[in-house]
């Protein structure tokens, strides 16, 4: 099976049945099968980037991400490790069983989450420089509530137009909703570098391990359920951060 058939079949709903166990070895073996095949050539690409001299290892990520982290370790491991993504999840998976309840708590999270960055916050920095003490600060929860109101609203307002078009939504747009959430949850992570627009394209090639771990959490989503995407997404993040952590370099894969 090439390379297209294999994403198509891990993201698209083929109707097989297949017991969890099965579905669990399938979807680790792909990402592993392809993160071992992808990571050398990311490696290959950084040590051309060095050869060539472009500047880029201080922004292999995000001057304000690699600051928050180096100075608050262990906050750090508790929010990428445990929170991202569970909000990654929300945002990005929940709402693919297409129900009512799942849809109003992933366009209320998508809609705080986009507030947040278009007003030119990341949103993990914060929490982990702020840690639980975020919470008895006042300004810090000032800022979270401005939000909570507008992405209430945005979320009544995505169930209602869901009821509207309900009865439209066939197993293919389904399918095609699920390929763009995998896309768009690759593309979030450009976000964790910082790179100059001329080299923004390399950005996005260093999100190939995204990539595949979306796929491999939304295979999981559709077949298993959420909590095995979040597991999944856990363990990758874990790793990635303790990694980063330990080396003092960018592991791939968060």
């Amino acid at each position: 099976m090439d390379t297209y058939s294999t994403v198509k079949a891990m993201i698209f709903s083929d109707g097989k049945s297949l017991q969890k166990k099965t579905i669990a070895v399938k979807g680790i073996v792909f990402y592993v099968k392809y993160f071992a095949i992808t990571y050398p050539i990311l490696a290959t690409l950084a040590i051309l980037a060095h050869l060539l001299k472009w500047d880029i290892s201080d922004h292999i990520v995000n001057g304000v991400f690699r600051e928050a982290i180096m100075g608050h370790p262990m906050n750090a491991i508790l929010v990428i490790a445990l929170f991202a993504p569970l909000l990654e999840e929300i945002v990005f998976r929940l709402w693919l069983s297409f129900s009512k309840k799942d849809i109003a708590v992933s366009s209320f999270c998508l809609c705080y989450l986009t507030l947040t960055f278009f007003q030119g916050t990341l949103v993990y920095p914060k929490l982990i420089t702020y840690g639980l003490h975020g919470f008895t600060n006042s300004a810090f929860m000032t800022a979270i509530g401005s939000k909570i109101l507008w992405s209430l609203l945005a979320s009544g307002l995505t169930v209602a137009i869901f009821t509207k078009l309900q009865s439209r939504i066939t197993p293919k747009v389904k399918d095609v909703a699920a390929a763009v959430s995998v896309l768009l949850f690759m593309l979030l992570h450009v976000t964790n570098y910082d790179l100059s627009l001329p080299l923004l394209p390399l950005a996005v090639i260093m999100c190939t391990p995204q990539l595949l771990l979306g796929i491999t959490a939304t295979y999981f989503r559709r077949r298993l359920g959420f909590f095995y995407g979040y597991l999944l997404h856990i363990l990758v993040n874990f790793i990635s951060v303790t990694g980063y952590l330990l080396n003092g370099q960018n592991v791939l894969g968060s």
